[in-house]
């Protein structure tokens, strides 16, 4: 289960990057890189969600794959962490990462609160509101949500986009992406007035009705500090963590950066 659950979880990070310009994937035995144009270590990983033989041969391979301008991460499985920690040694700051969190079996969702209306995106005018309440949610710029998010999913999609609004307003947003009979949960977010409400539950137990709908047995979901408590109470337990190592900036990559954003921030809202 535990193997499905991570390959769920890199295979809906390609699922979400590939949209953005100059994606690109490269798989091996031991390890998955995937590669954007963006300059953010979150659009360029390498996933290791089992122990390498060889991990300085492994970073070796990673190194001449992400040799761009553009930083990049390592993002293990805790099986992983000592060989990568070994290899890595000085070259890239730790960080300890965040619970994989399984749901298994799915239980009944309870009802959504009586202010929150949530929706399943089917068309542009939601898609833009799902964009809106996550963009609010994670304070991530508007450009960043189209690049990952640029259409509408169809009904053979493995992604499911899901928005919730407070009357008129989209204050929630939560992505379910369908892998390996697996429903993988993303993007769970409310906005900052709307906090407080029950609402983060309520979207993620309609991203886990998401998955079910489509066959899923089990659903996972990488837990933030904000997020851990809640998915406790919901039934999720921590079965695996995600120690990360990010190569960080140079000079050279924090003025490419700035200028990507500022470019994106005046063409692209």
């Amino acid at each position: 289960m535990l193997e499905r659950c991570h390959r769920n979880y890199v295979q809906s990070w390609w699922e979400m990057a590939r949209s953005f310009p100059g994606a690109q994937i490269e798989s091996w035995q031991d390890g998955t890189a995937i590669r954007t144009s963006v300059p953010s270590e979150l659009g360029n990983t390498l996933f290791v969600m089992k122990r390498p033989d060889d991990a300085a041969d492994l970073l070796k391979r990673a190194r001449r794959f992400f040799s761009g301008p553009n930083p990049w991460r390592i993002l293990a499985n805790a099986e992983s962490r000592e060989a990568i920690s070994g290899a890595v040694g000085a070259s890239m700051n730790p960080k300890p990462g965040d619970p994989g969190m399984l749901l298994s079996p799915l239980r009944e969702s309870p009802p959504t609160p009586a202010s929150l209306r949530i929706e399943l995106v089917s068309g542009p005018a939601q898609l833009s509101d799902f964009r809106r309440a996550a963009s609010k949610g994670f304070g991530i710029p508007g450009f960043v949500m189209n690049g990952l998010f640029p259409r509408t999913p169809s009904e053979t999609d493995p992604v499911v986009l899901l928005v919730g609004y407070e009357g008129s307003e989209p204050a929630a947003s939560a992505v379910t992406v369908v892998v390996e009979g697996i429903g993988g949960i993303f993007t769970v977010g409310v906005r900052r007035p709307s906090r407080g409400r029950g609402y983060g539950k309520a979207i993620t137990w309609a991203a886990v009705d998401a998955g079910r709908e489509r066959g899923c047995d089990s659903c996972y979901l990488e837990a933030s500090e904000m997020g851990l408590p809640v998915y406790r109470r919901m039934g999720f337990q921590v079965v695996s963590e995600y120690p990360e190592w990010h190569s960080g900036f140079s000079m050279g990559r924090r003025a490419r950066a700035l200028f990507y954003f500022l470019g994106k921030g005046i063409t692209g809202w």
